[in-house]
């Protein structure tokens, strides 16, 4: 997070989304049980998501994707829990990797304009995630 930015939690409009988003998530229970799922995120140095998924559903397979590598020390002071797995790198870089065999709640919250490499990210999350899976895409 810059300096320039604020805390989400102190976005009314940006901390109503995300309690939006996660109540509507709670359909997928009719698949599976959503502590069952994982969740995929970008948890920058607050982590607000990754702490609502896993208080209100008990999600404990938690993967942050984090671009920022001079943010590091911060990240890793500001994780809230020790079941989170930090990735470093772009996204872009970092969801090939990933194994898709699990069903997903893949949140790619992008905080600029789309381009090439997040149409690949989308393209690439589109092909690979499991049936009964979540895609969330937002942007700028």
């Amino acid at each position: 997070m810059s300096l320039g930015m604020f805390h989400y939690r102190l976005r009314p409009s940006k901390n109503i989304e995300r309690k939006m988003m996660c109540e509507s998530l709670s359909c997928l229970g009719r698949i599976e049980p959503i502590q069952n799922y994982r969740y995929i995120g970008f948890g920058s140095v607050e982590f607000v998501d990754f702490i609502l998924f896993h208080e209100r559903y008990g999600i404990t397979e938690l993967v942050n994707i984090e671009s920022k590598e001079d943010a590091k020390t911060r990240v890793e002071f500001n994780q809230p829990y020790r079941i989170i797995k930090n990735k470093w790198g772009k996204s872009h870089e970092i969801l090939p990797l990933l194994n898709w065999n699990k069903r997903t709640i893949l949140w790619l919250d992008y905080t600029d304009y789309i381009d090439a490499d997040k149409l690949s990210d989308i393209t690439l999350a589109a092909s690979q995630l499991t049936s009964g899976s979540v895609l969330i895409v937002t942007l700028k």
